[in-house]
């Protein structure tokens, strides 16, 4: 029983090293016991909490998971790599493994099945309905490796880690139970990156009087998102002639309300369609990306005139430098 004693110590340092260092790498390398190889096992999976509010629409996104068996588990709890897996060192595996090796075994083993063309052993798509546990059930003992895909809401990106899971599993360090656990439940941990969407300002000069020289037209872009103001700028719109011009606003965060005002509408001119719009950003890649608001302007006849220019300021090689241009329309 000495010897079994000393198992079930290096068992839970193992777990506890495993628990410290990333929380999703429930893997247990020793056997705290014989296992049961012809028992069937499970994966009910949960997506990690985030501390941000925006961030709970998640729990309403289709998440498709691959899961990949990486290796078969004998009943001593040692690992045999599958085919296309054999260069996957699990053999080296200790108590010593940081939570940063144990990340670049799961690359390894995604590169791995990317190059031999492994297909997933099974798949399920989270919040999907079909299965309200979201659990894959009648897997085999072995250790698997958790890929799920990239989902996109209209707000935000998420990507997930891709990590490994042993099956059965053992969590004696955190229950002193040192019984193997057939029915595994693991948490996926989020990387939510934001979107951006574009807008393009649409400007008509109907008439135009040569005299007063350039009609300059200035606008406020004010972006807005649960309250919170995310992003603000001025750009301009310069004339010589009649006509249309536009330019397009880049990197505004998506989802948000953003109020386009005409703040200076060009001495000797006046505004024909109102001079405040409002619109939803979509984000690139969604249909209706750029979206546009309009202004129309027409010359009213008044005996004034007035112009502007743009400073674009830059930083480069340690010192700032200012270039001038006439708009923000890049010569549209």
């Amino acid at each position: 029983m000495k010897g079994m004693g000393t198992v079930k110590k290096v068992s839970a340092w193992l777990l506890a090293a495993a628990l410290l260092f990333c929380p999703l790498m429930r893997i247990q390398l020793y056997a705290a016991g014989g296992v049961d190889t012809t028992k069937e096992c499970s994966i009910q999976f949960g997506i990690e909490e985030m501390d941000n509010s925006e961030y709970a629409e998640l729990n309403k996104l289709e998440i498709p998971v691959a899961l990949y068996k990486v290796a078969d588990m004998k009943a001593s709890g040692s690992y045999t790599p599958k085919a296309g897996f054999e260069g996957l060192q699990l053999s080296e595996v200790s108590s010593a493994t940081t939570a940063e090796e144990w990340k670049e075994l799961a690359g390894q083993a995604v590169k791995m099945a990317g190059e031999a063309n492994v297909k997933p052993q099974d798949t399920i798509v989270l919040h999907s309905g079909a299965d309200a546990l979201d659990t894959l059930s009648g897997l085999s003992v072995g250790m698997y490796l958790v890929a799920a895909e990239t989902v996109r809401s209209a707000w935000y990106e998420y990507s997930f880690t891709p990590y490994l899971v042993s099956l059965p599993n053992n969590y004696y360090y955190g229950t002193q139970d040192d019984s193997w656990v057939y029915d595994v439940e693991t948490q996926l941990k989020p990387d939510p990156a934001p979107r951006y969407g574009d807008l393009e300002i649409i400007k008509t000069l109907s008439s135009y009087n040569q005299t007063f020289g350039p009609a300059f037209f200035v606008f406020s872009v004010e972006a807005e998102r649960n309250g919170k103001n995310v992003y603000s700028d001025v750009v301009s719109i310069n004339f010589t002639e009649p006509g249309i011009k536009k330019t397009l606003v880049k990197q505004i965060p998506a989802g948000s309300l953003v109020t386009v005002t005409e703040i200076y509408s060009g001495a000797g001119y006046k505004a024909v369609t109102g001079t405040k719009k409002q619109v939803h950003i979509i984000a690139a890649g969604d249909d209706g990306n750029p979206v546009s608001v309009s202004f129309e302007n027409e010359y009213n006849h008044q005996p004034n005139g007035g112009s502007g220019i743009v400073n674009h300021f830059n930083y480069k090689d340690g010192t700032w430098g200012v270039e001038q241009k006439p708009d923000n329309t890049g010569g549209q």
